[in-house]
């Protein structure tokens, strides 16, 4: 009798300590879970709170940028004084643009192969330097297409568009054709005529008509043999 006592005393024990281990195991399984799921909240609500301090980050940058200042460019015009002529010939149109005449040369052809061009026929181009100066207070524009050139006994000869495209090709700028002078500038002008040689041996007038409308006002020059430069 005693042997089954303690057999079963024995049993009891053991059952005993399997259901505390299993009880042990379950708490400490919740415990887990428990200390999981806070783990996952926490993570989680870091995540949340990150991704929101990013978000405000990023749109407190972007609100907070301003656009870059742009500056205007300026265009300052330098003054020049009064013209002077090595061959002493200046005039003022109208109280406002003021010429000189620089040089007066002569050749056959003007540039070089195909971008050059060759003066008609027994004659040549003769080339006028000179420069103009707007002495008023508005903008003035130069042009060389209503200038002339008379003889005594011939008739006007106007600028060559040959030798205005010879120029251009070869690297002139077109400004010295046409322009528009800002007050208190000035700029060099060529004004090239296709003309036979008795017209400046001659005697022949370069006459340089007003930029003002309807303004009958001239210079006229004579150009001869005296202000020629080859």
């Amino acid at each position: 009798m005693m042997c089954y006592r303690r057999l079963f005393s024995g049993r009891l024990l053991g059952i005993n300590r399997r259901l505390q281990q299993q009880k042990s195991y379950s708490n400490n399984s919740e415990g887990v879970m428990r200390k999981s799921n806070l783990f996952t909240v926490v993570l989680l609500g870091s995540t949340a709170l990150l991704s929101a301090c990013s978000s405000s980050v990023r749109e407190k940058k972007t609100d907070t940028t301003a656009p870059a200042a742009t500056t205007a460019p300026s265009h300052a015009v330098v003054k020049s004084p009064p013209l002077v002529s090595p061959l002493h010939q200046t005039y003022v149109l109208d109280d406002k643009i003021e010429y000189a005449i620089d040089s007066l040369k002569k050749s056959k052809s003007l540039g070089e192969m195909k971008k050059g061009r060759t003066a008609s026929e027994g004659n040549f181009f003769y080339i006028v330097s000179f420069r103009a100066r707007n002495g008023g207070t508005e903008p003035a524009t130069v042009s060389i297409e209503p200038m002339t050139v008379k003889g005594v006994d011939s008739e006007g000869y106007q600028p060559s568009p040959a030798g205005q495209e010879a120029v251009i090709l070869n690297g002139g700028p077109k400004e010295m054709f046409a322009c528009k002078l800002e007050p208190g500038e000035a700029k060099p002008f060529l004004a090239i005529f296709d003309m036979p040689p008795a017209v400046i041996e001659g005697g022949a007038d370069f006459i340089i008509p007003s930029t003002k409308s309807g303004s009958q006002d001239r210079w006229v020059v004579r150009l001869d043999n005296s202000k020629k430069h080859h």
